[in-house]
């Protein structure tokens, strides 16, 4: 492109063929910025609604280091649904007090719709 503008610089450069070579950089300059600005849609990550199980209940719930909660900001506890994670690997752990963390690890929540955790000390009598 850069070399078609610079012909047109040229002394022998016509009026007519200044303008073709323009509207056609302005062309694919608009092209360019739309697919740009469309591209990244159709590759998102898609949003799913999550169900987070443990035994016993009352769980803080962890993903990917972070407490996971609601839009008002209060956290969520087991058990609960989770809705619009990001579909795709989580680390996941949880937190109850009074038991050591639980360590799920790596879960696709693109694949799975419900994590069970069950805390192997509280099934001792």
């Amino acid at each position: 492109m850069l070399d078609a503008l610079e012909k047109l610089r040229s002394p022998g450069a016509t009026p007519r063929k200044w303008r073709t070579t323009a509207l056609t950089v302005a062309a694919c300059g608009i092209t360019a910025v739309v697919l740009i600005a469309l591209l990244p849609q159709q590759w998102a990550t898609p949003r799913v609604d999550v169900s987070f199980i443990t035994i016993p209940y009352e769980a803080k719930i962890y993903l990917d280091g972070k407490e996971a909660r609601d839009a008002h900001g209060v956290p969520y506890r087991t058990p609960c649904t989770v809705p619009g994670l990001p579909g795709r690997m989580h680390r996941v752990v949880f937190e109850r007090e009074g038991l050591r963390n639980l360590d799920i690890g790596d879960q696709d929540l693109g694949a799975t719709r419900e994590v069970v955790g069950k805390w192997p000390e509280a099934a001792r009598p």
